[in-house]
């Protein structure tokens, strides 16, 4: 568990994928299973979450035959769709590969909100050297009528 929110926080969006299937639960806890822990550490963190459902026919649908796992995916579900994200639908792995792609693309255009910043603009980068604050290593010296500059 440690490892897959340890994932989650380095990153810089979650891409979720919900199928027919909730998958493992983990073990303190008989409704929340690792998918949902990782959903929940996304949103706690402000990480933006693309949303994906499994669908057959458009429709998507519990397929789990254990009664806790049918009512965690449940759960699961009515969380993210409450959750005020906009899910894409698809029925197959090329529907979906197209469908993640326009939202990474989409992403991208929007310039990545939410995402960290790993680099600066240049304006950021050299706005203290703009300013009128002395730097450690200026060259010359700016003479006032109370200072001497030694070099």
């Amino acid at each position: 568990m440690s490892v897959c929110l340890e994932k989650v926080q380095f990153s810089d969006a979650v891409i979720l994928i919900i199928g027919f299937k909730a998958g493992s639960l983990i073990p303190e806890s008989s409704e929340l299973t690792y998918t949902r822990a990782e959903f929940e550490q996304a949103q706690k963190l402000g990480r933006p979450v693309f949303p994906f459902f499994k669908t057959e026919g458009r429709v998507w649908a519990n397929k789990e035959s254990d009664a806790a796992k049918k009512k965690a995916l449940d759960d699961f579900n009515n969380t993210v769709t409450s959750a005020g994200l906009t899910p894409a639908y698809f029925e197959s792995t090329d529907e979906l590969q197209t469908k993640m792609l326009l939202a990474m693309t989409n992403w991208n255009a929007e310039g990545r909100p939410g995402a960290r910043r790993v680099f600066t603009t240049p304006k950021e980068f050299f706005a203290s050297f703009e300013s009128n604050v002395p730097r450690l290593f200026e060259i010359g010296c700016k003479r006032s009528a109370t200072a001497r500059c030694s070099t």
